[in-house]
């Protein structure tokens, strides 16, 4: 790994402004932390897929609440790959992909 300090200014590839962009990163960053630590404090932090699903909705959740909804369809989709059977995953990531404007995303969700 190279000693220069990442600049996340410079790898942003988006019309947004550089506030707006930094102010979603950080936010996304304390949602993570916070839910990490929601899950190893609740011992969620389980090998059975069903329970690391929930750990996903919940952390999805987190992140819809801060208006971060491509990191919320990430989590969405873990928990429907960690449990297919989950309806509330499936009905939260189609929820999210609508948000997002993915309308056929979201009908095969749903």
């Amino acid at each position: 790994m190279s000693n220069k300090t990442f600049n996340l200014r410079h790898h942003v590839a988006c019309s947004k402004p550089w506030e707006e962009v930094s102010h979603a990163f950080e936010k996304a960053v304390g949602i993570t932390t916070q839910s990490i630590r929601r899950a190893s404090s609740e011992q969620v932090a389980s090998d059975n897929p069903a329970d690391q699903a929930v750990t996903h909705i919940e952390m999805g959740l987190d992140f819809v609440r801060a208006s971060l909804i491509p990191q919320a369809i990430y989590n969405f989709t873990e928990a429907v790959r960690l449990d297919p059977a989950s309806p509330d995953a499936f009905q939260h990531l189609g929820s999210a992909q609508f948000c997002m404007g993915d309308y056929q995303a979201a009908l095969k969700s749903l």
